[in-house]
């Protein structure tokens, strides 16, 4: 028989294999003991795998082991190995080794198997911070606040940090707008972005301290409005016209040029920092030119007058001024646009071209015109005769005096003087109009009515007739001339040739007046004669008459 004290839960070690029992008639047995030797069992120590957050704590290091025999435990281990890792709490991300070392025990041979530490990126969460401004200011720093920094890191520690931007501009209106983060890394941490809100506020409305004006300009000139306003933020402007929005019209002035009828109405501006101010309406007024109608040609004699009236509209209704711009002297243009024109004798014939403006009360005035043409016909004007006033004349004495005739036509016509009707005797001079005449003694206290005509050459040759009046005296002698000469007083006397008469003379003439006859005297044939008065030196004055005995 073999038998050994060593069980299946003997430790390592050697234990002695005994031999008895056997027995034999033909040897002698000796037993020699064995030696069972108990081998340490294999048994793997095996660092366990751990896993946690960059800035937290290693958990406790444990090993796992593979091999136990007899229901042994890690407790059995005379010696454990010990698990080590060089990774701290302030260790980056990443994974680290999980080291055994050490352990030893009689039982168990040891194989050693070190793990892995791994550190995750922590949590960290970035948000944008809400921000608030009013309408027109320039937006706020956009900052960023984070929450979950470990190992007393800051934003300053963040590889990549993750940036905030808005779609809101200074000229976005009154509302909320996302502040959106984008981007953004870090070894350590893992980044949640967290979007905020920008407000813009609305501001005062502005303050318009100088309003646009009413306008008037000519067609195809230029206006232009402005507008003066004061407010916070930044003023956007927009123009109106009548009450819709103008394209690209958006400052303080706002031109038109080559202003046309269209353009005619009204223009105001909404002054805009998020909130709106609206500008009072000015009124654009296109003043166009007026519009003159045709005026006909004209025909007219001379010395006869012509009116004419031209007729102009405006489409603005306005006041209009007619002038001649054009037109030959003498001629005129009342305001309603009334031509008037006499052409005088000088003027015709001719061909005269008259043009009328018309004027509008523009700013220049704007203006049109028309010309027409004025045929002037030559038109024979009569003559006019002028007769001496009513004469007188002696009989035997020659009378002699002078019609005189105007012609106004030019060039003048010639012109013949006639007798119509005359007394016997009485001749005129065809050419000059003079009228020459002796009465004879049988005219004597005769009145005769005497008709001149004057003919002008014209065609049809036109005439004027005067009448006057020559009366036939028989009158005394009558003295003409007194002249002192040698103490006496020559008298000169005039009288009916071939007639006797009676010289008188008196001192004065205080009535009544005495007359004495101191001579007689008898006229020539010329009816002229003298007489002589010795006597005067005896009168310190004389007066003297002829009567007829």
């Amino acid at each position: 028989m073999v038998n050994t004290p060593a069980a299946s839960s003997s430790p390592a070690g050697a234990y002695p294999i005994h031999a008895s029992g056997l027995s034999s008639t033909n040897y002698t047995i000796s037993f020699v003991d064995g030696t069972l030797k108990v081998n340490k069992a294999p048994l793997t120590a095996s660092a366990d795998n751990q896993s946690r957050v960059y800035g937290l704590a290693n958990s406790a290091l444990t090993i796992s082991y593979s091999g136990f025999v007899n229901g042994d435990t890690a407790s059995a281990i005379d010696l454990p190995p010990v698990a080590n890792t060089t990774a701290t709490a302030t260790s980056n991300a990443g994974t680290y080794p999980i080291t055994l070392s050490s352990g030893n025990d009689d039982n168990y041979a040891l194989t050693l198997v070190d793990g892995t530490l791994t550190v995750t990126k922590a949590p960290l969460t970035a948000r944008a911070d809400n921000q608030s401004r009013g309408y027109g200011q320039a937006n706020p720093a956009l900052t960023i606040s984070y929450s979950g920094f470990v190992n007393a890191d800051t934003a300053a520690t963040i590889d990549v940090p993750p940036v905030a931007s808005t779609t809101a501009t200074a000229t976005s209106t009154a509302g909320t707008y996302p502040i959106t983060l984008s981007g953004g890394s870090d070894d350590n941490y893992a980044l949640t972005l967290v979007d905020g809100t920008l407000t813009v506020t609305a501001a005062p409305p502005p303050t318009i301290t100088g309003q646009p004006q009413n306008q008037t300009v000519n067609l195809g000139g230029t206006a232009q409005f402005n507008v003066t306003a004061t407010g916070p933020g930044i003023l956007i402007y927009q123009w109106l016209f009548n009450d819709n929005p103008i394209a690209g019209a958006t400052t303080t002035s706002l031109v038109i040029s080559n202003a046309q009828p269209s353009n005619a109405g009204t223009y105001s501006v909404v002054v805009d920092n998020g909130s709106q101010t609206t500008s009072t309406g000015a009124v654009l007024k296109v003043n166009q030119p007026p519009t003159l109608a045709t005026i006909p040609n004209q025909t007219v004699n001379e010395l006869t007058t012509m009116t004419v009236a031209a007729s102009a509209t405006d489409p603005e209704a306005g006041p209009l001024t007619y002038q001649l711009t054009q037109a030959p002297a003498g001629a005129a243009i009342n305001a309603s646009g009334v031509v008037s024109w006499t052409p005088t004798e000088a003027q015709g014939p001719s061909t005269n071209t008259f043009t009328v403006q018309v004027a509008d009360n523009g700013t220049p005035p704007l203006t049109d015109s028309k010309s027409f043409t004025v045929v002037v016909n030559e038109v024979n004007s009569a003559p006019v005769l002028t007769v001496p006033a009513p004469q007188t004349v002696r009989v035997g004495a020659t009378m002699t005096i002078t019609n005189t005739a105007l012609d106004a036509d030019i060039p003048a016509n010639l012109l013949t003087f006639s007798l119509v009707s005359a007394p016997t005797g009485m001749v005129i001079n065809s050419t000059t109009g003079v009228i020459t005449w002796t009465p004879p003694v049988s005219q004597q206290s005769s009145t005769n009515i005497v008709t001149v005509r004057v003919t002008d050459s014209g065609q049809p040759p036109l005439s004027d007739t005067r009448s006057f009046t020559v009366t036939a005296v028989g009158v005394g002698q009558r003295v003409t001339a007194i002249q002192p000469a040698n103490g006496a007083m020559v008298l000169t006397l005039e009288g009916i040739p071939g007639e006797t008469y009676h010289i008188e003379a008196s001192p004065n003439l205080n009535p009544p007046i005495s007359w004495s006859v101191i001579g007689t005297n008898t006229a020539g044939i010329d009816g002229l004669s003298q007489f002589i008065d010795t006597d005067v030196s005896l009168y310190p004055i004389r007066f003297y008459r002829s009567v007829k005995p």
